[in-house]
């Protein structure tokens, strides 16, 4: 008995010597790194952002004593930008989550995926027409606008894998590990410390 014959992923496939060639769900594992390194580069970018902002964003010609007063004129900018800044840190963490449930191929993970980048394209959609309409802030506007088209791309391929998802559901015993598995894994191990001595 061989691991790969035993190997609860591949519960779903024929049992051909190879785990991966014939696996339906290929796609969405690709696609849960995609949307984790995109959440990673959303997190470290709006580090980056947050920890410089105080070099690009007007300041407020009044002093600020509660939220509302992000909202006058004077401060609009500097609230859009903020807001900004806290959707793509709360949102790279959202898209790194969901991208390692895309790679666990988890049946409601593509749902969850759709949610994060359809609530990122949504604010990030509002920001570019604000920051263009309102502010003049250009720059910032252009940055957002690929920020959304970006978010579109995401979201595409979320629901691309959520109806793969649906089409072919995972088995239920997915990343289970069974004791044929277990058992099989002991007997690979001491033959392999049997060559080499261990």
């Amino acid at each position: 008995m061989s691991i790969e014959t035993t190997n609860p992923i591949s519960s779903d496939q024929p049992t051909n010597g190879t785990i991966e060639s014939d696996n339906p769900r290929a796609f969405v594992t690709g696609a849960g790194f995609v949307l984790q390194g995109a959440g990673m580069v959303c997190m470290l970018g709006a580090c980056g952002v947050w920890l410089f902002s105080a070099f690009f964003i007007d300041h407020a010609e009044s002093p600020v004593d509660k939220w509302t007063d992000f909202l006058h004129s004077s401060s609009s900018a500097a609230a859009y930008i903020t807001l900004g800044i806290a959707t793509s840190l709360v949102g790279g963490i959202g898209l790194a989550a969901v991208g390692v449930g895309l790679q666990g191929e988890k049946a409601s993970s593509g749902y969850w995926a759709m949610g994060v980048t359809g609530l990122m394209t949504l604010v990030y959609g509002a920001l570019t027409v604000v920051l263009f309409l309102r502010t003049g802030h250009w720059g910032i506007g252009l940055i957002t606008a690929a920020l959304f088209v970006g978010s579109v791309g995401l979201f595409l391929l979320a629901c691309y894998s959520a109806g793969i998802l649906r089409k072919h559901p995972p088995p239920e015993d997915l990343n289970r590990v069974t004791d044929d598995f277990l058992d099989a894994y002991r007997l690979k191990r001491d033959q392999r410390r049997k060559e080499y001595d261990i």
